[in-house]
Protein backbone atom coordinates (compact mmCIF):
# COMPACT_ATOMS: atom_id res chain seq x y z
CA UNK A 1 0.00 0.00 0.00
CA UNK A 2 1.03 3.43 -1.26
CA UNK A 3 2.21 5.58 2.61
CA UNK A 4 1.02 8.43 1.93
CA UNK A 5 -2.55 6.95 0.59
CA UNK A 6 -3.18 5.15 3.79
CA UNK A 7 -1.79 7.94 5.99
CA UNK A 8 -4.47 10.09 4.23
CA UNK A 9 -7.00 7.49 4.86
CA UNK A 10 -6.02 7.48 8.79
CA UNK A 11 -6.02 11.11 8.70
CA UNK A 12 -9.67 11.60 6.96
CA UNK A 13 -10.76 8.64 10.10
CA UNK A 14 -12.03 6.39 7.27
CA UNK A 15 -10.87 3.48 9.52
CA UNK A 16 -13.46 4.79 12.02
CA UNK A 17 -15.85 3.87 9.04
CA UNK A 18 -14.06 0.41 8.36
CA UNK A 19 -14.69 -0.08 12.41
CA UNK A 20 -18.45 0.92 12.25
CA UNK A 21 -19.23 -1.55 8.89
CA UNK A 22 -17.29 -4.36 10.89
CA UNK A 23 -19.77 -5.23 13.23
CA UNK A 24 -22.01 -8.16 12.65
CA UNK A 25 -24.11 -7.18 9.39
CA UNK A 26 -28.50 -7.93 10.31
CA UNK A 27 -28.56 -8.33 6.44
CA UNK A 28 -27.79 -10.02 3.77
CA UNK A 29 -26.15 -6.69 1.80
CA UNK A 30 -24.61 -5.84 5.17
CA UNK A 31 -22.52 -9.25 5.09
CA UNK A 32 -20.57 -8.01 2.31
CA UNK A 33 -20.09 -4.65 3.61
CA UNK A 34 -18.57 -5.99 6.57
CA UNK A 35 -16.60 -8.23 4.63
CA UNK A 36 -14.91 -4.82 2.85
CA UNK A 37 -14.52 -3.57 5.68
CA UNK A 38 -12.77 -6.15 7.73
CA UNK A 39 -10.51 -6.52 5.14
CA UNK A 40 -9.84 -3.35 4.65
CA UNK A 41 -9.18 -3.33 8.31
CA UNK A 42 -6.35 -6.44 7.84
CA UNK A 43 -5.00 -4.23 4.91
CA UNK A 44 -4.43 -1.16 7.49
CA UNK A 45 -3.10 -3.72 9.84
CA UNK A 46 -0.01 -4.65 8.04
CA UNK A 47 1.28 -1.14 8.73
CA UNK A 48 3.50 -0.85 11.74
CA UNK A 49 2.99 2.86 12.48
CA UNK A 50 -1.24 2.03 12.41
CA UNK A 51 -1.71 -0.97 14.64
CA UNK A 52 -1.92 0.59 17.83
CA UNK A 53 -3.92 3.68 16.57
CA UNK A 54 -6.48 1.04 14.79
CA UNK A 55 -7.12 -0.67 18.63
CA UNK A 56 -7.16 2.81 20.12
CA UNK A 57 -9.73 3.80 17.63
CA UNK A 58 -12.01 0.61 18.45
CA UNK A 59 -11.51 -1.84 15.90
CA UNK A 60 -10.90 -4.79 18.55
CA UNK A 61 -14.43 -5.75 19.25
CA UNK A 62 -15.75 -5.49 15.76
CA UNK A 63 -12.45 -8.32 14.93
CA UNK A 64 -13.21 -10.77 17.73
CA UNK A 65 -16.91 -10.81 16.54
CA UNK A 66 -15.83 -11.62 12.90
CA UNK A 67 -13.40 -13.99 14.24
CA UNK A 68 -16.15 -16.01 16.45
CA UNK A 69 -18.94 -15.88 13.50
CA UNK A 70 -22.09 -15.96 15.10
CA UNK A 71 -23.99 -14.12 12.82
CA UNK A 72 -26.25 -15.93 10.69
CA UNK A 73 -24.32 -13.84 7.78
CA UNK A 74 -21.30 -14.58 8.67
CA UNK A 75 -18.82 -16.89 6.77
CA UNK A 76 -15.60 -18.58 6.43
CA UNK A 77 -13.77 -15.48 4.74
CA UNK A 78 -14.99 -12.77 7.49
CA UNK A 79 -13.16 -15.05 9.52
CA UNK A 80 -10.06 -15.47 7.83
CA UNK A 81 -9.95 -11.73 6.95
CA UNK A 82 -10.58 -10.89 10.98
CA UNK A 83 -8.19 -13.41 12.31
CA UNK A 84 -5.61 -11.98 10.08
CA UNK A 85 -5.94 -8.86 11.16
CA UNK A 86 -5.97 -9.63 14.74
CA UNK A 87 -2.39 -11.79 14.14
CA UNK A 88 -1.45 -8.47 12.60
CA UNK A 89 -2.56 -6.31 15.63
CA UNK A 90 -0.58 -8.41 17.98
CA UNK A 91 2.50 -8.21 16.68
CA UNK A 92 2.71 -4.82 18.57
CA UNK A 93 3.50 -5.70 22.73
CA UNK A 94 1.11 -3.33 23.73
CA UNK A 95 -1.66 -4.56 21.31
CA UNK A 96 -1.30 -7.94 22.39
CA UNK A 97 -1.64 -6.86 26.09
CA UNK A 98 -4.87 -5.50 25.14
CA UNK A 99 -6.13 -8.93 22.79
CA UNK A 100 -5.19 -11.19 25.75
CA UNK A 101 -7.40 -9.25 28.11
CA UNK A 102 -10.36 -9.37 25.52
CA UNK A 103 -10.58 -12.88 26.25
CA UNK A 104 -9.93 -13.14 22.28
CA UNK A 105 -6.97 -15.70 22.42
Amino acid sequence: ADPLQVKSLIDAKCSNAMILFSFPPTTDDAASAQFHAIAGLHGLSKIHEYRTALLREGSLEPLILGVRGNSKFSDSEIQHEAAAALSNLALEEPNRILIAKSGAL
